[in-house]
């Protein structure tokens, strides 16, 4: 009888040890995971902020005026400006061989200026 004792032991020590062993591997693999996704969500938002400067660097300084203006125009006459289709062209231009969807412009108050949607 003594001899299925110590069987009985190293039974269940493997059977804890390997329950140890499966957690600790569960919560590593969610902490490197969500360690990978952090650092994934990190790189995506300097990359659309770098983006958005070099939209502002090639589109502001020809435009300004134009979407500090656009307040005092209804909707109507903001998509039909001639500006708005010249605007339009550069950010079409600007877009190429990018994977962006849309560009929308706004101006210190909120309104938007611009968009390459036409709607």
């Amino acid at each position: 009888m003594e001899l299925k004792q110590p069987r009985a032991l190293t039974g269940r020590f493997a059977l804890i040890c390997g329950t140890i062993v499966l957690a600790a591997g569960i919560a590593l693999y969610s902490g490197s995971r969500q360690n990978s996704l952090d650092d994934l969500r990190t790189m995506a938002e300097r990359n659309n902020v770098a983006l958005t400067q070099a939209f502002s660097n090639a589109i502001w300084p020809k435009y300004a005026g134009f979407i500090k203006s656009a307040r005092t125009l209804d909707a109507a006459m903001l998509r039909s400006h001639p500006t708005t289709a010249r605007l339009r062209e550069d950010t079409i231009q600007q877009m190429r061989g990018l994977a962006v969807l849309k560009v929308k412009i706004y101006d210190l108050a909120g309104l938007t200026a611009f968009s390459t949607e036409a709607s």
